[in-house]
């Protein structure tokens, strides 16, 4: 059996555990943690504080301590759970499961820092290896933890060590930052206690022993500031001493200025009672000489008033020097320059006027005290003084448009209206003053600047053509107070349907309501003088609504000239015979001869003709003279430029109406070439039309185009009837559709 045993080759057992050297343990660890605050290079010129740790290990049964020589070494081996050497014969296996939570927690901390840079670390190269930069924000974090580790160190720059940390945000009130002042023999001495020890730029710390003081960003520029600067600074009698900032008698404004600074970062001990605190007010007198406004500059002093020249009468431990500089370079920043002690700047110009009043002297009279003269004050008036009106009244086919504005004489009313149409926030004033434009002047120039291109100013009176009533209307609204006449005709306007006929022929027609209302919206625009455009749908009966208008108004001595496209010439014809049989109605047409005849021939009180024709004959109707003209389809004259629109424009005539079956608003300019025809002065100008708004153009066209739709007269329309006719053929129109000739019918 041990023979068989034998040949398998089987180890020997073994009973007992011998010594061996460099042994692993991966029993549990312990670390000692050491944090130095140390010098470190931002660039080549400067130098931060930071924060920097090195480790021991040892195992919790010999507890026997091994330096970490390399650090970054180390947490490469931890993070990858492996073996690490240390420089002595300690040889342990790293996991984060060895360690205690506070020292897995550092390890992260560690992990999360770097090697410091051989070019920025201020110490030999064993201590760079052995040390690790904290990153910023990671000192703060390390504090909590130092409670949980039972090893630690820190090695204080004020040569103490300590074995814990405690974070605390900073106050002013903490006392790590005391001040004094005392009497000296030229002055006040300010005299600074620190208790800190470090000042760490990228965590925002400061340290006093133990204990670390947790700043915001402004609060540790405003700390790390006035320790720089006071090092600059300060005078220092000895290395120890913690030196002082010395002020002259004459620079007790200046320390004012420092212990209130001082209070936001530290405490200040209760200032000796010898200490006054200066105080002045700079006091403006304003005065106006015609271009130039003059400031006299004065600065109190325990009640009483001193120039710049007497000054030296206020002693110097009293004066804010300072505040004095200051009130100079505000007034120069204002625009005034000093002239032999009065100070000065030109005020030549409406806007200068307006720059002053609106924001300067506001502004001075936060500043300081401020006094305005009786003659600098005129040059401002509020709009509030002057009661704006404006009356609207019509006579005899015109608008007047009379503005009046209390308190400014007429000859000045132009002037005053012509500015507000600028939309300006002042108005300059013939006597060199301005006047704000306050809400009523508002309301007056939102009015002006609809109406400005309606007609010309003159004494404050525009005058309008009386077509734009409702236009004007619109423009003034209610702040305007419109005479009987006006309101009448801007009822009519807005109402045709209630307009009474007062002479009214009959024609041989039933008219439907709807046809009742277009022949009283002809009447009530003739009684104005206006013209129109009827536009309503085909079907619907404007040819009849026409002939009854003019059956009203027929003159012997003068025809009325209807205008169509040549293929409706005697269609109008056979309407007036069947409407109208009584009236002496006849087309021109023929040569020139014959149409000469036709048109002097006093018999007739209605003439048509073509488009064409008429452009021919305008000179032989302007001899006649004419009564009413009467343009169908009126999209045949929708082209201003042509010699047919140009030649009727030429006749002489009492009004103009057009008809038209199409909407006639789909384009701006052809709609201003049929109007340039039926009403002229309705709209204006081609350049100025071009400007107005499709609103604006709305508002003056809409009392003078009626326009209905099959749809919205339906009750008004009789019932449909239907007719079936029959109609023979003739033997030759049934060869023709059948294809046979005679002899096959036979």
């Amino acid at each position: 059996m041990l023979i068989f045993l034998a040949q398998l080759n089987l180890p020997d057992q073994q009973y007992f555990t011998p010594i061996t050297e460099n042994e692993v343990t991966s029993q549990p660890l312990d670390l000692a943690v050491t944090l130095t605050i140390l010098p470190y290079s931002t660039d080549w010129s400067s130098i931060d504080l930071r924060a920097f740790i090195s480790l021991h290990i040892a195992d919790q049964v010999q507890h026997r301590f091994y330096k970490v020589a390399n650090i970054n070494q180390f947490l490469t081996i931890y993070q990858q759970e492996g073996n690490y050497q240390t420089g002595g014969k300690g040889l342990f296996h790293l996991s984060s499961s060895v360690f205690s939570e506070a020292q897995v927690q550092l390890l992260t901390l560690l992990i999360n820092g770097s090697q410091p840079e051989p070019n920025r670390f201020q110490g030999s190269n064993n201590d760079r290896n052995a040390s690790r930069l904290l990153a910023s924000g990671d000192l703060a974090r390390l504090a909590p933890l130092t409670e949980h580790l039972n090893n630690f160190d820190y090695e204080s720059t004020n040569l103490r060590n300590y074995d814990r940390l405690k974070l605390t945000d900073y106050h002013a009130e903490d006392g790590l930052l005391t001040a004094h002042v005392s009497p000296s023999t030229t002055g006040y001495d300010f005299i600074l206690t620190s208790q800190i020890d470090d000042t760490l730029t990228k965590d925002h710390l400061v340290t006093s022993g133990e204990q670390l003081f947790q700043l915001t960003g402004p609060q540790f520029e405003r700390v790390s500031d006035f320790l720089d600067n006071y090092e600059e600074t300060a005078t220092f009698d000895t290395q120890a001493d913690a030196g002082k900032l010395q002020f002259k008698t004459s620079e007790i404004d200046s320390l004012m200025r420092l212990t209130d600074y001082f209070k936001q970062i530290g405490t200040l001990d209760e200032l000796p009672a010898s200490i006054v605190q200066p105080h002045t007010t700079p006091h403006f007198d304003l005065s106006t000489d015609s271009t130039w406004l003059l400031l006299k500059l004065t600065f109190d002093y325990q009640g009483k008033l001193y120039a710049k020249s007497e000054l030296d009468q206020v002693p110097a431990e009293q004066r804010q020097f300072e505040k004095e500089r200051q009130t100079e370079i505000y007034l120069s920043s204002l625009g005034f320059t000093n002239q032999n002690g009065t100070w000065q700047k030109a005020f030549n110009t409406p806007e200068k006027l307006y720059q002053f009043f609106i924001r300067e002297l506001p502004n001075l009279q936060i500043n300081g005290v401020t006094t305005v003269s009786a003659d600098l004050q005129s040059r401002l008036q509020s709009g509030s003084q002057v009661q704006s009106t404006i009356d609207v009244s019509e006579d005899n086919g015109l608008l007047s448009v009379n503005f009046s504005l209390s308190g400014i004489d007429e000859q000045d009313v132009d002037q005053v209206l012509q500015q507000l149409d600028v939309n300006r926030p002042y108005i300059a004033r013939a006597d060199g003053s301005i006047m704000l434009v306050d809400h009523d002047l508002k309301q007056l120039n939102q009015a002006l600047i609809k109406l400005r291109h309606q007609g010309q100013l003159l004494h404050g009176r525009m005058q309008v053509n009386a077509a734009q009533a409702l236009a004007v209307q619109a423009a003034v609204g209610d702040t305007a107070q419109f005479d009987a006449s006006f309101k009448q005709l801007a009822d009519d306007l807005a109402h045709p349907e209630h307009f009474d006929i007062t002479d009214e022929s009959a024609v041989q027609a039933t008219l439907r309501p709807y046809q009742i209302t277009g022949v009283k919206w002809f009447e009530m625009l003739n009684s104005h003088g206006f013209g129109g455009i009827l536009a309503d749908e085909m079907g619907l009966g404007k040819t009849l609504q026409m002939i009854t208008f003019l059956n009203n108004h027929l003159d012997a001595d003068h025809p009325d000239l209807v205008v169509s496209p040549a293929s409706l010439i005697y269609n109008w014809l056979a309407e007036f015979h069947k409407f109208a049989p009584n009236v002496a109605v006849a087309v021109v047409d023929g040569n020139k001869a014959q149409r000469r005849q036709i048109i002097n021939d006093t018999t007739n009180t209605v003439l048509i003709t073509s488009y064409n024709s008429a452009r021919r004959d305008v000179e032989l109707y302007n001899q006649r003279g004419l009564n009413y003209l009467v343009l169908d389809e009126a999209q045949f004259v929708k082209n201003s430029t042509t010699k047919t629109h140009q030649q009727l424009r030429q006749l002489n005539r009492r009004n103009t109406f057009a008809l038209s079956g199409t909407p006639i608003e789909n384009r701006t300019e052809e709609l201003w070439a049929i109007f340039a025809l039926v009403m002229p002065g309705l709209l204006p100008n081609k350049t100025a039309f071009r400007k107005l708004t499709p609103d604006d153009i709305t508002v003056r066209v809409k009392p003078f185009i009626l326009r209905r739709e099959k749809e919205a007269v339906l009750t008004d329309l009789p019932p449909k009837i239907e007719t079936n006719l029959t109609n023979d053929m003739t033997p030759e129109q049934k060869n023709s559709l059948l294809g046979t000739t005679p002899a096959d019918a036979s």
